[in-house]
C-alpha cells in the first residue's frame, strides 16, 4: 500500500504508483495507493500520465476497478452460482450429472475469483445485502465444491486456506472432527460402565456432523456418523473410552 500527501505528475507519478505492482501471486493482485489530498485533481493527472507513458488513461488494464463496481460484479457471480446449484448443502443432487458440476464448477470458479479480487481491497468487508450472499452460505459453496471436485485442486484467486477439515466464521465456533468428538464427551453419559447418549443430544451431534459435511468434509462426516451408529449407539463403548482415539482406532 503505498499513502501519497503530495501532488506527483508524470514520470515522478508513475515511478512512484509503480512501487504497487510487487504483487503477491494470486492472492495479491494488485497495490493499493491513497491520496491525501485532492483525489479529484489526482485522478485526472493519472490519466494524464497513463495516456502519456501506458496504454492510456482510463481505458489502461494498469488500473482495477472501484471497489463499488468490483463488488457488483462479485454479486452477479454468486447469482449465476445460486442459479446453477440453489441451496450448496443439496450438492448431492448434481453429484452424478456431469453437465451440472461442470456449470457449477464453472460458475463456482468465477465466483471464487472475483471473490479474491474483492477481498484484497482495503474497503473488503463481508456484506451480505451488497453481496447478496452470506459468508456461511459461501462456506457451504466452498463445501459443495470440495465434496464435488475432491482431488481437484484450488481454483486460481481462490481463498479455500484454513478450510481444511475446519472452518470458522467470527462468531462461532470452529466445526471440525475434533469438535465434534468434544461435543459427544459432554453430551454422553455413563451407565454400567458403558457410554449412552440420548435421542436428543444424538439429534445435536448429528446436525454438527451434517454441518461439517456442507462445509465440504463429507467422506469425515460419514465415517463419524456410521462410527456413532455402528459403535456408540449399541453401547459398544466403556464409559473411560476416549472417542477421539477409539474413532481413529477403529
Amino acid at each position: 500500500m503505498l499513502y501519497v500527501d503530495r501532488a506527483l505528475e508524470l514520470q515522478g507519478l508513475i515511478q512512484a504508483y509503480s512501487r504497487t505492482n510487487r504483487v503477491f501471486g494470486s492472492s495479491k493482485e494488485f497495490g493499493t495507493i491513497i491520496n491525501f489530498q485532492y483525489p479529484r485533481i489526482t485522478e485526472s493527472l493519472v490519466n494524464d500520465a497513463l495516456r502519456l507513458y501506458g496504454s492510456g488513461g482510463k481505458n489502461s488494464r494498469v488500473l482495477v476497478k472501484k471497489y463499488y463496481d468490483a463488488v457488483i460484479e462479485l454479486a452477479d457471480k454468486f447469482a449465476y452460482l445460486k442459479d446453477e446449484l440453489e441451496d450448496p448443502t443439496n450438492w448431492a443432487s448434481i453429484k452424478h450429472d456431469e453437465e451440472k458440476k461442470k456449470l457449477f464448477k464453472k460458475t463456482f470458479t468465477e465466483a471464487a475469483i472475483q471473490l479474491g479480487r474483492v477481498r484484497q481491497y482495503y474497503e473488503f468487508s463481508w456484506d451480505d445485502e451488497a453481496f447478496g450472499m452470506t459468508e456461511h452460505t459461501w462456506l457451504q459453496y466452498v463445501g459443495a465444491y470440495k465434496n464435488l471436485f475432491p482431488k481437484e485442486p484450488k481454483p486460481p484467486g481462490i481463498l479455500i486456506n484454513n478450510i481444511v477439515g475446519k472452518t470458522k466464521i467470527q462468531g462461532t465456533q470452529i466445526i471440525d472432527a475434533q469438535s465434534i468428538f468434544t461435543l459427544i464427551d459432554k453430551q454422553t453419559t455413563s451407565k454400567d460402565g458403558i457410554l449412552i447418549i440420548n435421542d436428543n443430544n444424538l439429534i445435536l451431534i448429528l446436525e454438527h456432523i451434517q454441518e461439517l459435511s456442507n462445509l465440504g468434509e463429507n467422506e469425515l462426516a460419514e465415517s463419524i456418523k456410521t462410527f456413532i451408529n455402528e459403535e456408540l449407539r449399541p453401547g459398544h463403548l466403556s464409559a473411560d473410552t476416549d472417542f477421539d482415539t477409539a474413532f481413529n482406532s477403529w
